[in-house]
């Protein structure tokens, strides 16, 4: 009797705790509700292609690195004199002694409304050092040297603004450090053009049949004074044409009242055609002229060199390609030349003559399977220069270097990474400008092991 009052007891307990839980669940309105994924997996896996092709996060990099040795002097190190020839005159092959590496980092981000940004940064690291450290040892107690690593791009770019509609609809606008407007030979590993520098711009604005880009972009000067130049730079693209327009000026030139120019002008035209000179394959021609500040050193950049004086005018001409001659053999050649009309300097009488130089490369390369090929290069410049202190500038180099390499896909020139030895026979005469006139002899033989990337 007493268990069954106890049970009694209990049950109306709980049902007594029951009603009061009920009768005030109706006033506890902002519990959240639990909410549950119903996405179909048709949709769940449309979300990962989308995600695949739009990264948050891209990584990319260049880096070479390998020795250089003179074979006619004990394998000695070749970044003394005579050193790495001018590679704009000799090409590249064979002809490089540092360790150089960019490392770009990129993060992605996207907005609902369909707009996207861009945040780049790029270290750069560049030393001729062998050795495991960056400089010498004895420069540091802690045995690492100095550190050649520099910031080289921070940038932000944002795209597909909701805002931006009708010539703007595809545009982008940036703003930091960049590398801007760069156009390379990849062989001689020279920019014809390289508008790089900190500054503001937008691309890819709808004109016509083309498209427009336009920027303000401030550097300093390339020799390490301490002059700053701006400049504004137009592009426009149509078809296989493209054409800058760049002004610059220096308002340290003005202030120091100089010899050397406080503005320049520059004008560039290029045409790609799709094929090599009429074979299979692609090549480019291409026009500039430039003023002051945009003459001489400055032609193709923003640079403020001892070049870059009042009424100076330099013209150029070149044009590079590369076909794929049949399943074998692969070529890449570049000329160009370039005329640089000069005043004379008032204070030093040092600058009436006027400069020409003018340089040919060729890089054939032989397919001898798919991982394995034997990469030629042949180059021969000449140059005229005006700098009375100048011993190394006036004169011909000339280079030709044979290359075994391995790659991954020898099949694609383009393809990398690439492992090379080569061997390089090197040589050239240089006159000495001064009173003495003195003449530079200099032919050897190099050797040495390079690898390459980039991704």
């Amino acid at each position: 009797m007493k268990i069954k009052k106890m049970f009694t007891l209990l049950s109306a307990v709980i049902m007594a705790g029951s009603m009061t839980t009920n009768a005030f669940a109706k006033e506890v309105v902002q519990t959240p509700e639990v909410s549950y994924d119903v996405t179909s997996l048709e949709d769940r896996i449309a979300k990962l292609e989308y995600n695949d092709q739009h990264p948050d996060f891209e990584f990319h990099g260049y880096a070479r690195t390998g020795l250089l040795l003179n074979a006619e002097r004990g394998l000695k190190k070749s970044s003394t004199f005579p050193g790495p020839f001018d590679k704009k005159f000799v090409g590249r092959l064979g002809n490089e002694d540092n360790t150089y590496a960019e490392l770009e980092f990129v993060k992605r981000f996207y907005m609902e409304n369909g707009s996207w940004a861009k945040f780049h940064a790029m270290l750069v690291s560049d030393t001729a050092s062998y050795s495991d450290n960056s400089g010498n040892i004895s420069d540091d107690a802690s045995g690492w040297g100095t550190s050649s690593i520099q910031a080289r791009q921070i940038y932000v770019e944002m795209g597909n603004l909701p805002t931006f509609t009708g010539a703007f609809k595809d545009s982008t606008v940036w703003a930091g450090k960049r590398y801007y407007n760069r156009r390379d030979i990849h062989i001689t590993d020279q920019y014809y053009t390289d508008m790089s520098g900190t500054g503001l711009g937008i691309d890819n604005i709808a004109l016509g049949e083309g498209k427009l880009s336009l920027a303000t972009v401030a550097r300093n000067s390339d020799l390490g004074f301490e002059e700053d130049v701006i400049g504004l730079v137009a592009k426009y693209s149509i078809g296989n044409f493209e054409f800058d327009l760049v002004g610059a000026k220096s308002q340290d030139n003005e202030d120091n009242d100089s010899d050397r120019a406080k503005n320049g002008f520059q004008a560039f035209g290029q045409y790609n055609l799709g094929s090599y000179y009429g074979l299979n394959g692609f090549s480019k021609f291409y026009a500039q002229v430039g003023s002051g500040i945009g003459a001489t050193y400055g032609l193709g950049s923003l640079g403020n060199a001892l070049g870059n004086y009042k009424k100076a005018m330099s013209y150029k001409v070149g044009t590079w390609g590369l076909t794929t001659l049949n399943d074998k053999w692969d070529l890449f050649t570049t000329v160009y030349g370039q005329y640089d009309d000069k005043p004379e300097n008032s204070d030093t009488k040092d600058h009436k003559d006027n400069g020409f130089e003018t340089a040919f490369v060729v890089r054939p390369v032989y397919k001898i399977n798919s991982n394995f090929e034997l990469q030629f290069e042949g180059g021969i410049g000449y140059t005229e220069s005006d700098f009375a202190d100048d011993t190394n500038a006036d004169g011909t180099f000339y280079k030709l270097t044979f290359a075994p390499t391995l790659k991954m896909d020898s099949n694609q020139f383009w393809a990398r990474p690439e492992i090379r030895t080569f061997v390089s026979y090197v040589g050239g005469e240089t006159e000495d400008r001064s009173k003495e006139k003195t003449k530079y002899k200099n032919d050897n033989i190099r050797v040495g092991v390079q690898a390459e990337v980039w991704f």
